[in-house]
């Protein structure tokens, strides 16, 4: 079921005991988006206390930050960010490591809101600019991510997911 973009939504930083609602959210996001990208026997393995402990690990690391979207008590999306890890790009620039919503909440917003969040710590941490890295084929988050205003950069990486080799494109926003 759509949700509507009426309905209230809140946008707030991710405590540690969120790492295993948002393991879920990541696990079932992967599922639904990346069914056709990467073979679907490695999407079907993945496992929710797996990726709980990885939260674990990434919401215990100051320099990073989890942004988390509730509807009715129950995390329904996340975004997480933090300096760039790219060699060609300076200390100045941030990253947009990953942002997922469960399919109901897509199309109304929330992603948005989101990317306005991360982005506003990031600028207030001294960022000019962010990047965000992208499977060539997944055309709806290049959308979104022309969107919120980021174009392609001109890099590229090759990188091997559950067997099958993707490439991804970077994108990148100023901000200031």
């Amino acid at each position: 079921m759509r949700r509507d973009s009426r309905q209230k939504f809140t946008i707030q930083r991710a405590g540690i005991e969120s790492s295993n609602a948002i393991a879920a959210v990541h696990i079932d996001s992967w599922r639904a988006t990346y069914r056709g990208h990467i073979p679907d026997d490695y999407l079907d393995q993945l496992s929710v206390s797996a990726r709980t402990e990885f939260w674990k690990a990434e919401l215990a690391r100051e320099e990073n930050r989890v942004f988390i979207a509730m509807h009715n008590d129950s995390i329904c999306g996340f975004i997480h960010t933090g300096l760039a890890r790219d060699e060609d790009l300076d200390d100045r620039t941030g990253e947009v490591y990953a942002v997922y919503l469960l399919s109901d909440f897509q199309g109304v917003g929330l992603g948005v809101k989101l990317w306005e969040e991360a982005t506003r710590h990031l600028r207030n941490g001294g960022a000019t600019r962010c990047v965000a890295w992208v499977l060539d084929t997944n055309q709806t988050a290049i959308s979104f991510y022309q969107r919120v205003g980021c174009r392609p950069d001109g890099a590229r990486k090759c990188d091997v997911i559950g067997g099958r080799e993707v490439t991804e494109l970077r994108y990148q926003v100023s901000l200031v």
